[in-house]
């Protein structure tokens, strides 16, 4: 019985609350009970308590309806807990209010014996209706702590396998938490995964359900990742979900990617590799961005060849990761083949930004201005390069499919002279023909004379809507 009891005492424990539902106590009056304070309720609730006895438990249980249900434990189940509680004998017992959420409630159970030892002293959280007259629950089939620990035994198996998104499904469409949207959890996670071995270790450090809230520890035994992560869940119909502490705006400390792809339309290899970054652009947002070059086709402009000749190859498909790793790619595989790439660079922090953008159109002439800021990188041969893309073309690739970000007019300044106090001006020249769907890419880069993978990197890239 003793064994019994801790279970129902834990059980209460790991009860946690946020409802986010219309549920209300059915009563037998066919009017709704009047709404009362909580602390009216709790009086009540505490004045209930004094009068149980085991064969008559319907003064408590009132406060429970039939369809109670928090973090998987019923109202049968706390009719079982009242039970196994009056065969412990206590000599006093009370339930005190501790603190509220609106109708989230944290309140304390103790029962003493006759030398005033505590038989039970349980701290538990719960949801009160909106007439303050009945225990609801949060409608969760799941306690929070059991939630938090599928969590990290997901993340983990996310991680090893290098399958993020098995672990994703656990976070809410609108996350934010503290400027880290699920984009960019995505792609945390993805850099992790690069680098992860099968001794990865997740191990959840704490969950405190009346704050829904919860710590992790990502720890690889050799030494390659060790990060603490605090995180907030919500209640959702039989679950939760990670919905983070919204608060933040844009998170602006990730590096940004840019791939430079080499194509053609007449290239049958080339759909491929179109392809897997049109995918990796819609699953990693505005952290990802890709232009195409177009080699001896109708869609070829001033300076395409001349970029793929700096770069060393103009075999084509070729992809320029952030200037640096270049790929060659064209089978089915190629998204996979990509996004290990990309997650090498979306794992680095940012060193350079490009803000306060501002652009001006003549019939032939593009001017803008943009901030520059640099920390530790050396303005010797870096660049600021001006790419104008179109959207998506009415040219079809050699699969018959549209193509995608098609550079239209390129440009670059030489910004080692450049007052970056401040803001820096670039002109760009206009095609004779401008399509609608057209925007501006504003790329920092440094640019060695010859051509040094190592050296000749991206620092960051903005999109500029026209």
């Amino acid at each position: 019985m003793r064994k019994l009891l801790l279970f129902f005492i834990v059980t209460l424990l790991l009860m946690i609350g946020c409802d986010r539902f219309d549920n209300t106590f059915e009563s037998d009056d066919t009017n709704e009970p009047e709404e009362i304070s909580l602390a009216e309720y709790f009086v009540n609730f505490n004045d209930s308590l004094q009068i149980i006895e085991t064969d008559n438990l319907e003064p408590i249980m009132a406060f429970y309806p039939a369809n109670y249900l928090n973090s998987g434990s019923t109202s049968e189940t706390v009719l079982e807990f009242y039970t196994d509680l009056l065969n412990t004998g206590y000599n006093n017992i009370s339930a005190t209010l501790l603190a509220n959420s609106n109708h989230k409630v944290q309140w304390q159970l103790l029962a003493t014996d006759a030398a005033d030892k505590a038989v039970v002293d349980s701290t538990i959280v719960d949801v009160v209706n909106s007439t303050n007259t009945a225990f609801i629950g949060n409608q969760s089939l799941v306690s929070f702590a059991d939630y938090v620990s599928n969590f990290s035994n997901t993340l983990r198996t996310a991680l090893v396998s290098n399958n993020i998104n098995l672990v994703m499904s656990y976070y809410a469409e609108e996350y934010n938490n503290n400027g880290m949207d699920k984009a960019a959890m995505r792609i945390y996670y993805n850099s992790l995964a690069a680098v992860t071995t099968s001794n990865l270790l997740v191990t959840v450090n704490y969950a405190k359900p009346y704050e829904n809230e919860f710590s992790y520890w990502i720890y690889d035994e050799d030494g390659v990742i060790n990060a603490n992560n605090i995180d907030y869940a919500e209640a959702v119909p039989d679950s939760f979900l990670i919905t983070g502490s919204q608060i933040g705006g844009e998170n602006n400390n990730t590096q940004k990617v840019l791939v430079e792809l080499g194509t053609g339309i007449w290239c049958s290899n080339c759909p491929y590799a179109e392809a897997a970054l049109h995918i990796l652009k819609e699953e990693l947002g505005d952290q990802f961005y890709y232009i195409e070059y177009h080699i001896n086709d109708v869609l070829q402009v001033d300076g395409n060849l001349e970029i793929l000749s700096y770069y060393g190859d103009t075999t084509l498909p070729i992809a320029k990761f952030q200037g640096q790793t270049t790929l060659s790619h064209n089978q089915e595989a190629t998204v996979d083949y990509y996004r290990n790439a990309l997650n090498i660079y979306l794992a680095q922090e940012a060193k350079a930004f490009l803000t306060n953008q501002s652009v001006s159109m003549s019939e032939d002439i593009l001017t803008g201005e943009v901030d520059i800021s640099l920390e530790d990188i050396e303005t010797t041969n870096l660049f600021l390069k001006y790419s104008l893309v179109e959207k998506e073309s009415d040219k079809t690739n050699f699969a018959g499919e549209n193509c995608l970000q098609v550079v239209l007019a390129n440009g670059s300044m030489s910004l080692e002279n450049a007052d970056l106090t401040q803001p820096v001006t670039y002109n760009l020249d206009l095609p004779a023909y401008l399509p609608e769907d057209i925007v501006l890419y504003l790329v920092l880069q440094t640019l060695d004379e010859p051509y040094d993978e190592e050296t000749c990197k991206v620092h960051n890239i903005i999109e500029v809507n026209l």
